[in-house]
């Protein structure tokens, strides 16, 4: 979802990019900067789901 949205925003090319909390920035390549680092991220998570001692971990129930 979040992908898709910086593709659909690149694809504009925006002379500016406003961000919620960074203040603004008019680096074009921002957007594409964004989406390697979601995709790093979603690298990351998908090798530690398969590692099954994480994934059996993260699915128990928590301690009372």
């Amino acid at each position: 979802m979040a992908y898709g949205s910086l593709t659909r925003l690149a694809a504009l090319i925006p002379s500016a990019i406003c961000c919620g909390h960074f203040g603004y920035t008019r680096d074009s390549g921002w957007l594409s900067k964004a989406k390697d680092q979601l995709e790093l991220w979603r690298m990351i998570v998908s090798g530690v789901l398969l590692d099954s001692s994480i994934k059996e971990f993260l699915t128990a129930a928590p301690s009372p």
